[in-house]
């Protein structure tokens, strides 16, 4: 019933994975690439019609949606279960725009992980609470006082119809995934 395969296996196997250890403590660098176990990604705000049109079938709930606008804690993957990553590689840069004019001294960054390849949510707002996401980490950054009125300063198409809504400005953001910390 088809081919064979041939499964080998160490004689010591405990032996191998010490070996491995005492070569990557002995030469950092003897890893050179890994392959990621879960998605990682940041908590985002998506406009409502871009949603929907990349999720028809989802239905939202009110608590999900922010302004009439956005769709409240949605899943920006970073990198993906089963990504290879090499060690030596540059940080991602991503950019992000604050959706809260209240808040723009300042942005949160909320890292999950997820058992899934493509999560859509990082926080569930349903009462099943079936988000497969957990909050791995999360810190708080101040912005610089004047980084917002030098972006509109450059940028004469800036005028918000409603003023509930901040002013667009991009907030660049490094993730280091290559390292083996």
């Amino acid at each position: 019933h088809g081919s064979k395969k041939k499964i080998l296996t160490q004689k010591r196997p405990i032996l191998a994975i010490v070996d491995g250890a005492a070569r990557y403590g002995l030469q950092p660098d003897y890893i050179l690439s890994r392959t990621i176990s879960k998605t990682y990604g940041v908590s985002i705000q998506r406009e409502l019609s871009a949603f929907k049109q990349a999720y028809p079938s989802i239905e939202l709930h009110k608590n999900q949606i922010l302004f009439g606008k956005y769709v409240k804690d949605c899943f920006f993957p970073m990198i993906r279960k089963n990504d290879t990553i090499r060690t030596d590689e540059s940080p991602q840069i991503f950019y992000f725009q604050t959706v809260d004019k209240n808040n723009t001294d300042k942005i949160v960054i909320k890292l999950y992980e997820s058992d899934e390849v493509n999560p859509i949510f990082a926080v569930d707002h349903n009462e099943n609470n079936s988000s497969s996401s957990k909050l791995c980490a999360q810190k708080e950054y101040k912005l610089p006082t004047d980084w917002l009125k030098n972006e509109n300063n450059n940028d004469n198409d800036n005028d918000n119809e409603n003023e509930n809504e901040p002013p667009q400005s991009n907030i660049p953001v490094a993730f280091f995934f290559s390292s083996s910390t």
